[in-house]
This record gives structure tokens, C-alpha cells and sequence, in this order.
């Protein structure tokens, strides 16, 4: 039974996905931290068409720093 739950899941995940592929136009939010892990880029994404006509356009870029401390306890944490 649970394997059914999980296999129709997947699906309508895979579905979605699809969906959202096939749209003209997407909006994506880019979260990123660099190996220094003091601080995350976010960027906002606008991919019209697809494909080799695919346009990517960036519509908002914005670097936070980390709180004083937050660094070594995302490195504690990694290192378990």
C-alpha cells in the first residue's frame, strides 16, 4: 500500500513539474551559498520560451550576510 502512496506521489510530482516546464514564461528564485558559507545569494529569474529561444533575464539579485555566529553553527552542524 505504501508503495502505491509514494508511486502516485512521484506522479503527480512529475506531473507538476512538467507543467510548470511546459509554461512560456517562469519565474525562479535562486538560493545559493558559497563555500565560505558567511552569507546566500538570492536571485529572481524570469525564463520566457524554451529551448535554444530561451531568454533568461535577472529581475532581482540581492546577497545577505549571515548573522554573527550563524556560520560556525552551519559548519558544526555540516561536519556531523
Amino acid at each position: 500500500m505504501k508503495a502505491k502512496v509514494k508511486n502516485g506521489l512521484r506522479i503527480k510530482m512529475m506531473n507538476k513539474l512538467f507543467q510548470i516546464f511546459n509554461q512560456s514564461e517562469r519565474l525562479i528564485i535562486r538560493i545559493n551559498s558559497g563555500t565560505s558559507m558567511n552569507s546566500m545569494d538570492l536571485a529572481l529569474v524570469r525564463i520566457t520560451s524554451g529551448g535554444l529561444q530561451a531568454k533568461i533575464r535577472l529581475e532581482k539579485y540581492k546577497p545577505i550576510n549571515f548573522p554573527k555566529g550563524l556560520r560556525d553553527h552551519i559548519l558544526a552542524v555540516a561536519s556531523q
